[in-house]
């Protein structure tokens, strides 16, 4: 995948999150970036990036399930009150599909849960990039030792 490609796929994911910050704070496009000048630095720093990227991208899903824990205990807490509580006799379905859409706490939680889900993506797409960048940087070797040669 292209840069252009990951920042597009990261803007249609969720508009609510602040991209530029978040790329601002991981800026992928500058990482892996590499020249003749620079390729054996970027080639020992490649394993190091990977690393940090999967360990974020494994505190990020630790965060999403927390917070997934959290809203199945408030939709939970929620459709017992609507169930037993409410003044209204209403349907399970009733209950999921017109309550819980406008239920400001649900929908809160949920939009915490989907920028979550957008950082896990952000994160797999890092490491996914630092696999092929290692492979560009092993080409990229390999044709200048191919030039050294002629």
């Amino acid at each position: 995948m292209e840069l252009s490609e990951i920042e597009e796929h990261i803007f249609n994911l969720n508009k609510d999150v602040n991209i530029e910050k978040f790329l601002l704070k991981h800026p992928i496009d500058v990482i892996v970036q590499f020249d003749e000048t620079n390729y054996k630095e970027k080639l020992s720093d490649n394993s190091k990036h990977f690393f940090n990227f999967k360990k974020l991208k494994k505190l990020s899903e630790f965060k999403y399930e927390k917070i997934k824990s959290i809203l199945n205990k408030c939709k939970s807490e929620q459709f017992e009150f609507y169930k037993y509580e409410f003044e209204k006799e209403l349907t399970d379905d009733e209950i999921t599909d017109l309550y819980f859409a406008r239920d400001e706490k649900i929908l809160n939680i949920e939009n915490e849960l989907s920028q979550e889900q957008l950082k896990i993506d952000f994160f797999q797409i890092c490491i996914e990039t630092f696999l092929n960048q290692s492979e560009r940087l092993k080409d990229y070797i390999k044709i200048i030792e191919i030039e050294k040669q002629i």
